[in-house]
């Protein structure tokens, strides 16, 4: 066998431990759980591209009143308290294989291609 075939057996072997199959469970969870708050921030961010100018009394009148910032908010409210545990248990246990950091690349890119996505279609349709 020649050194590169050993690596990749030693690497292919890596077992994980109680904790990241419990990271990796919490982290698709996460997933799942921001693809709502992340469809309402990529909506947030048509209104404020497209927003109107508003005027000192104009509450009510259909300008821009503040959707981007609530809908960050929520985000962050169901996001970061999966964000945060799962990249610290990717930072603890990295061993410098993709088994250690695939829940977290999955819990990163699930709501960057909503946001991406459904981002794009609703500026195309804002528009129009």
């Amino acid at each position: 066998m020649s050194h590169e075939t050993t690596r990749y057996l030693k690497y292919g072997n890596t077992r994980l431990t109680q904790v990241q199959k419990a990271m990796a469970v919490f982290s698709v969870t996460g997933a799942i759980v921001a693809i709502l708050p992340s469809f309402l921030l990529a909506l947030g961010m048509t209104e404020w591209f497209t927003r109107m100018e508003c005027g000192p009394g104009s509450w009510g009148s259909g300008c821009y009143e503040g959707t981007l910032g609530l809908s960050a908010i929520v985000f962050a409210f169901f996001y970061l308290p999966f964000f945060v545990p799962s990249l610290w248990v990717a930072i603890v246990y990295r061993k410098g294989d993709l088994a250690n950091w695939w829940p977290f690349i999955v819990l990163c890119t699930v709501p960057m291609a909503i946001l991406l996505f459904f981002g794009g279609v609703l500026l195309v349709n804002a528009a129009k």
